[in-house]
């Protein structure tokens, strides 16, 4: 069977690119671990998808999961195409979601990174740099994407740039 991978060594840009994936690992173990821990997370998304405590905790989980998953993919470069395409499908819906909560003026931030419970009454906005950082992540993956199909060995540095950025 042939491996997707080469037997190359490491590149620069392959090791920056863990700088990138970094990013999302860090945010689903966020998610991961205050989902475990039972915190009750008063998010803006939360309030603005309006769901109880419960379907929030698995909701969080699920979300959490799929963003370690889809960062630990990318930053191994096994599938790069798979690895583009989820990465743009994550930003998409991230977009969508920051923006009807920015939109509708939802009260909290997006806790995306965060390791302790957001509390009912916390005032704090949601501001356009979370909506930046997932448009970066869903041009980096369709950039990623389209220039990963029929390559051999994909460039990896469209992922630290941006990435970093976004970060």
């Amino acid at each position: 069977a042939s491996s997707t991978r080469s037997s190359r060594p490491a590149s620069d840009a392959d090791a920056r690119a863990v700088g990138c994936c970094a990013v999302l690992i860090v945010a689903g173990a966020s998610k991961l671990y205050r989902g475990l821990r039972g915190f009750d997370d008063m998010t803006a998304i939360r309030r603005a998808l309006r769901m109880p405590r419960r379907q929030w905790r698995l909701f969080g989980l699920a979300t959490g999961a799929t963003e370690c998953l889809v960062g630990a993919l990318a930053c191994s470069g096994a599938y790069p195409v798979l690895s583009g395409a989820s990465l743009a499908a994550l930003g998409a819906v991230f977009c969508a979601v920051l923006a009807y909560v920015v939109f509708a003026h939802v009260p909290g931030s997006c806790g995306c990174i965060r390791w302790r419970a957001v509390t009912e009454t916390g005032a704090e906005a949601l501001t356009w740099r979370a909506i930046a950082r997932s448009g970066i992540m869903f041009g980096v993956g369709v950039a990623y994407t389209v220039v990963s199909v029929g390559a051999a060995h994909a460039p990896r540095q469209y992922w630290f740039g941006l990435g970093f950025v976004a970060g």
